[in-house]
């Protein structure tokens, strides 16, 4: 089952989205409201149909507009208030953790992917936004303007290698426009608590990068050990991971940049080469799409 799940109301998405909650694959689809079929041959389900229809999932990363037809379901499915109205499904999207759709960020430490909708009720590819905003640093709420999309669903991973159920799964709609959250029996027993508003950052509660020199000081041209550990950001401990720290030499050398932690420890070693007496050794570590977590610095002496 998931460990940490959230329901969240957003109040910028004007039509039902649902969700059906798989370990390893999350099926989204929408629709929106209409008045009569387009078309006389649209197929339009009872209400039994619509909810076997949607208790099952999408071929990965089929473009649902391409390939099936937009079926009519009737208001009830979202509930009682619904009742007497049709709606059609807008998009549909099964995401699953698959590299030829996400690419290398697929599989990285600290990930937030994103999955958002237009205002027409049109899924987009799922994303890392991490890696997407790694360069400028942007905020989720200037990303959000700048695409014009809102997002329906975040799940945030602390480590590659971990199973999704062990990460963080947000899933957003609007409770007015009609929603439903559907558990695969595998999942059933999770316990998703809703948010009328999520004000703690996706960041906050993932893993950070501590860094920390083993010596005091250094001489110019000669190494100096360091230790980095991932840290749980809640308790302040080790998290055990196997993770690939980057690292950043500030000033001095680095002779290796990277470094794999065993139980989220490691330790590595950088020069200060081409430093004087009064110099800093300075190096960083973080993740490969959030670097510079960590930071700790030597004093460079003079040889005695």
């Amino acid at each position: 089952m998931y460990k940490r799940c959230h329901t969240i109301d957003n109040k910028g998405i004007l039509f039902p989205v649902v969700f059906l909650v798989g370990p390893e694959q999350i099926t989204i689809r929408t629709f929106v409201p209409i008045s009569a079929p387009a078309m006389p041959d649209e197929q339009q389900f009872s209400l039994d149909e619509a909810l076997a229809y949607i208790a099952q999932h999408e071929k990965p990363y089929e473009l649902m507009r391409r390939t099936v037809q937009r079926y009519i379901v009737p208001g009830e499915l979202f509930g009682s208030a619904f009742a007497g109205q049709l709606y059609q499904q807008a998009d549909t999207l099964g995401m699953t953790r698959d590299a030829a759709a996400l690419g290398v960020s697929a599989a990285a430490d600290a990930s937030v992917f994103m999955l958002c909708v237009d205002h027409h009720g049109q899924l987009r590819l799922p994303f890392n936004r991490t890696a997407y905003t790694m360069q400028e640093r942007l905020g989720k709420y200037t990303m959000y303007r700048d695409m014009q999309l809102n997002s329906v669903l975040t799940l945030a991973i602390d480590f590659a290698d971990q199973p999704w159920v062990d990460g963080q799964l947000f899933l957003r709609y609007n409770k007015q426009a009609g929603g439903l959250v559907l558990l695969e029996d595998s999942v059933k027993e999770s316990k998703f608590q809703h948010w009328g508003f999520h004000d703690r950052p996706v960041y906050d509660a993932l893993p950070t990068v501590v860094v920390a020199p083993l010596s005091l000081h250094v001489r110019p041209g000669e190494m100096a050990h360091f230790s980095v550990r991932t840290i749980d950001p809640d308790s302040g401990k080790t998290r055990p991971s196997s993770s690939t720290i980057y690292l950043e030499a500030v000033s001095g050398y680095l002779p290796h940049t990277r470094v794999t932690l065993k139980e989220g420890e490691g330790t590595f070693k950088a020069m200060a080469l081409g430093l004087e007496p009064g110099d800093a050794l300075r190096v960083k570590a973080g993740f490969r799409f959030m670097p510079g977590l960590g930071d700790a610095s030597v004093s460079v002496r003079a040889t005695e």
